[in-house]
């Protein structure tokens, strides 16, 4: 037995790292056009920090894989992420969490209509 090493899988659980940042949009370009975008994508028009989540906080926040998110960013119906860096993105939590409850209101009233 001496001499030989067993070598141990450690399985380690990350948590998704969570950025704050301060974000103001009152400066918005007037090119960038705002009227077609559904409710939820809507611009802040405050001051107040969000909370930026990487992509495997997302992904755990709304239950869908990587290429779904991207499929429904170019489809125009996932938010788009903010850059932090030349290699790295996060989506505002608030925006998330706006789709998710535009996927929530969507889904209640077809599930109440079939129980009837």
């Amino acid at each position: 037995m001496s001499g030989h090493w067993k070598q141990a899988s450690v399985h380690a659980v990350h948590e998704p790292k969570l950025y704050s940042v301060s974000i103001m949009t009152t400066n918005i370009p007037k090119s960038i056009s705002t009227a077609n975008r559904p409710p939820s994508f809507q611009p802040m028009t405050t001051s107040a920090p969000s909370t930026v989540l990487r992509l495997p906080a997302v992904r755990m926040r709304v239950g869908i894989s990587r290429t779904s998110i991207y499929q429904r960013m170019s489809e125009g119906t996932f938010p788009k992420p903010i850059h932090l860096g030349p290699k790295s993105v996060g989506w505002l939590e608030h925006e998330v969490d706006a789709w998710l409850a535009d996927c929530i209101a969507q889904s209640r009233p077809a599930a109440a209509g079939r129980a009837q």
